[in-house]
């Protein structure tokens, strides 16, 4: 039997939400945020970045012995197939900043060999809720029935979209690793 595709998903924004299905099945969101008000874009984008690698992979460390000398040696090596996210749309002015954040999940994925794979908002409603227009009160109520484990109370509009396009990504390009 093989291992379900392990996905990280996420909802880009200033409070990024995201959910990974780790290749044991097993699932786990959250919310983190990024502010370029009190840490600044030099900060936050990199930040950011680093966020998602370490969401994205596991770090293995090993001391190799060469002669009488020990050097320890760091590799990162993903721990997720896909990368998913909720595809970003022009309508405020954070849009810079979000098609910024875009742009590093897209390096990370490029980097680290994993495929990348995006949804639009209607799309992503549409699949969660029935309704292309769906609000986010509609989509958080999707999140917590589709994933009851998830503590309901805890999940706010951020971590309830990750948790949609999970279940998107799942619905939808699921295949076995």
């Amino acid at each position: 039997m093989s291992a379900p595709l392990a996905i990280l998903a996420l909802d880009l924004s200033s409070h990024t939400g995201w959910a990974i299905r780790r290749r044991d099945g097993s699932v786990a969101s959250g919310v983190e945020h990024f502010s370029r008000v009190e840490e600044g874009p030099g900060v936050v984008y990199p930040r950011f970045r680093e966020w998602v690698r370490s969401l994205a992979t596991t770090t293995e460390s090993r001391t190799e012995k060469h002669g009488a000398m020990s050097v320890e040696r760091v590799a990162h090596a993903p721990s997720v197939d896909v990368i998913a996210w909720e595809q970003v749309v022009v309508r405020h002015r954070t849009a810079s900043m979000l098609y910024v954040l875009e742009a590093q999940v897209v390096e990370v994925a490029h980097k680290l060999g994993l495929a990348v794979v995006t949804v639009g908002p209607g799309t992503l409603k549409a699949h969660a809720t029935g309704k292309k227009t769906a609000k986010k009160p509609d989509m958080i109520l999707a999140a917590a029935k589709r994933w009851p484990d998830r503590p309901a109370v805890l999940i706010d509009d951020n971590e309830a979209d990750a948790l949609c396009v999970l279940g998107w990504a799942i619905d939808t390009h699921e295949v076995t690793t």
